[in-house]
């Protein structure tokens, strides 16, 4: 298995138990309020997981069926049932986030949700914002530095232009979340944007070179 799949997937639990632990200490109706807010944005960064690790799966299943070599294949094999289980784990994971996010108190924060993960097809003109965030949670939009309020202002024009948000941001050694992150995520769950998580750091992954979208065949 990748070194990157099996970074990405720790992180996504060790967030989704940070998330949890924090849920069992609230105790106001504005600290579920404000938990509902945060929640969102990491089921769909556990979704977006999901669908990367799907997708190595079958890739990992097409080199098993096609390797002659008994063991190549069988390291192939190994690193399937890896990535099987992590699959199982954050499945369950993103299904027990649901069902807490659907029982607090401020009411269910599910629209908000499947709204950050809902099938949707861009078009390769389709207006974007590409949000980077560095380890030492410097913000750049379209690659200019940025702070909160110009993003703020930029991702209310871009829910008027029917847009997408394209998002990146830089892994530090330990895991941790520059709290701008968690900021950037909630407004766009505010602005009801969608959103299309990148791993390069100049959006290569969702911009082709003459800076449109690539889209789905």
């Amino acid at each position: 298995m990748a070194q990157g799949k099996s970074t990405t997937f720790t992180y996504e639990t060790a967030r989704h138990k940070a998330l949890m632990d924090e849920y069992a200490k609230l105790s106001s109706r504005d600290e579920f309020a404000e938990w509902g807010k945060k929640a969102p944005a990491v089921a769909a960064y556990m979704n977006q997981a999901l669908v990367r690790v799907a997708s190595a799966i079958k890739l990992e299943r097409a080199r098993a069926d096609q390797e002659k070599d008994k063991r190549q294949k069988q390291g192939i094999e190994m690193a399937l049932m890896q990535l099987q289980s992590f699959h199982q784990i954050v499945q369950k994971q993103l299904e027990d986030l649901i069902k807490v996010m659907e029982k607090l108190p401020s009411g269910s924060v599910r629209a908000e949700y499947e709204n950050l993960i809902k099938p949707w097809s861009p078009k390769p003109d389709t207006p974007y914002l590409s949000i980077r965030v560095s380890k030492s949670g410097e913000v750049a939009m379209n690659g200019a530095l940025a702070d909160l309020a110009s993003l703020q202002e930029a991702l209310g024009k871009l829910a008027q232009a029917g847009g997408l948000v394209l998002y990146s941001r830089e892994i530090s050694d330990g895991g941790e979340v520059p709290a701008v992150a968690e900021q950037i995520m909630k407004l766009v769950v505010e602005n009801r944007l969608p959103i299309r998580l990148c791993e390069q750091a100049d959006f290569s992954d969702a911009i082709d070179e003459n800076g449109k979208l690539r889209v789905s065949k």
